[in-house]
């Protein structure tokens, strides 16, 4: 009997948590099929970035959570470090859900870099950065429908 491929890819996710399989082996599969990192998030070592005049624009994955920040978190790290920049926009028109850990990335983000802006957030994203009182700290911008 073949295995469901919902539990391989449960099993899959737990082993990933423990580090029992490294990052490596997801950023060696463009779209792994057992735990489906590409749609996780947008492929781990895949952030899309645009250079513009001196703004630096960052596409966020689907999900932010505790399963992908420390991942996401050191490309955004690389990606800022390439070369000089002015401005940051984390652009959101992807993001689907954010926990703490997603928060706590862009918090580190604001606290280094001050000129952070967060654009096209959904609505219940959005919900989630008000009532955790970042939009009182950076520019939250909701997406146009």
């Amino acid at each position: 009997m073949k295995t469901p491929v919902f539990f391989m890819r449960q099993v899959h996710r737990i082993r990933k948590i423990y580090n029992i399989i490294s990052i490596d082996h997801c950023r060696s599969v463009s779209n792994c099929t057992v735990c489906s990192c590409e749609n996780l998030t947008g492929g781990f070592g895949m952030l899309e970035e645009k250079r513009d005049n001196g703004t630096l624009t960052i596409m966020l994955p689907e999900r932010i959570d505790a399963t992908c920040a420390r991942e996401v978190e050191t490309e955004i790290d690389e990606i800022c470090g390439k070369e000089p920049f002015d401005r940051l926009v984390l652009d959101a028109d992807r993001l689907e859900y954010t926990s703490s850990a997603g928060l706590r990335i862009i918090i580190k983000l604001v606290k280094m870099l001050k000129n952070v802006s967060v654009i096209n957030v959904i609505p219940e994203v959005y919900e989630i950065f008000r009532v955790s009182g970042f939009t009182n700290l950076l520019e939250v911008t909701r997406k146009n429908s």
